[in-house]
C-alpha cells in the first residue's frame, strides 16, 4: 500500500521534470535579436565586434552570440538560450577603436536589452533596433579592453 502511494505522488513530479527539462520543449527556450549600424565619427564603421550575453547571477556570465559590423556598419545577429533555473537577462557588449589612441587597447562598453524584446521561442521575431551607434562618445561605464 505504501508502495502504491509513493508511485501516485511521485509520477507527477517526474513527469514535471521530463516536461520542463525535455529539450523538445519550448517553454524554457529564449530567443533575443539586435541589428544596428556602428558609425565613428559619422563613418560607418566596420570589423566592430558586437557580442550578445545572458547575465548570470552566480558565476560568468555567458557569451551567447558573437558577430562583427560589415563594410557599411551594419550589424545583426540573433541568439537563443535555455535556461533551467534563473531568468534569462540579455545584454550586448561593444568592442572597438574608435578615437582611440592606444592601438594595444580597445573600447568596450555594454548595454542592457529592453525586455520586451525576448521572446519565449527558438526564434527571435521581434528584433531589438538599437539604430545608429556613434562610437566616438565617450559612455560612462566604458572601458578599456586589452585582450587579443
Amino acid at each position: 500500500m505504501i508502495f502504491y502511494f509513493t508511485k501516485i505522488l511521485l509520477l507527477p513530479i517526474v513527469f514535471t521534470l521530463i516536461d520542463c527539462c525535455s529539450s523538445t520543449s519550448s517553454k524554457n527556450i529564449y530567443s533575443i535579436g539586435i541589428k544596428g549600424i556602428f558609425t565613428c565619427n559619422g563613418v560607418p564603421k566596420n570589423n566592430v565586434k558586437i557580442q550578445l550575453y545572458d547575465k548570470s547571477v552566480i558565476g560568468k556570465d555567458t557569451e551567447i552570440a558573437n558577430g562583427v559590423s560589415d563594410p557599411k556598419g551594419r550589424f545583426g545577429i540573433r541568439a537563443n538560450k535555455k535556461i533551467i533555473l534563473g531568468n534569462f537577462e540579455p545584454y550586448y557588449v561593444v568592442i572597438h577603436n574608435c578615437e582611440n589612441s592606444n592601438q594595444l587597447c580597445k573600447r568596450k562598453f555594454s548595454e542592457k536589452i529592453n525586455k520586451k524584446y525576448i521572446e519565449n521561442d527558438f526564434k527571435a521575431y521581434n528584433i531589438y533596433d538599437a539604430g545608429v551607434i556613434e562610437l566616438s562618445t565617450k559612455r560612462p561605464k566604458e572601458e578599456k579592453y586589452c585582450n587579443k
